[in-house]
């Protein structure tokens, strides 16, 4: 947990940050880390340096494990199926970056 914290908050100061690849002891799927970036992603701010093709790299090069079979065109789809998987789509509010708890 503390690899992943430390890498989102270096992705946060720099768009550009390459991760150290994290190997996952818990079975969330490759949809669950689409969701799980997604939503961090679109917290962080300028749409111009977060976009698609930068959120795909950085969870390929995060999670290369659960990442291997699928193509950074794939993992574009964030949204897909936004509200299945153990980590849903969470929209922030307009003007807003907070997580909504259920």
């Amino acid at each position: 947990m503390e690899k992943l914290c430390d890498a989102i908050r270096k992705w946060a100061d720099d768009w550009q940050h390459t991760p150290v690849p994290i190997r996952l002891k818990s079975t969330l799927t490759t949809l669950d880390l689409r969701h799980f970036v997604w939503n961090i992603a679109e917290r962080l701010g300028s749409k111009k340096n977060y976009t698609g093709e930068v959120r795909a790299i950085f969870i390929k090069r995060m999670f290369p494990d659960v990442m291997k079979d699928i193509e950074l065109d794939s993992i574009r789809n964030f949204k897909f199926q936004p509200d299945m998987g153990n980590i849903v789509i969470d929209e922030p509010d307009k003007g807003d970056y907070h997580f909504h708890f259920e």
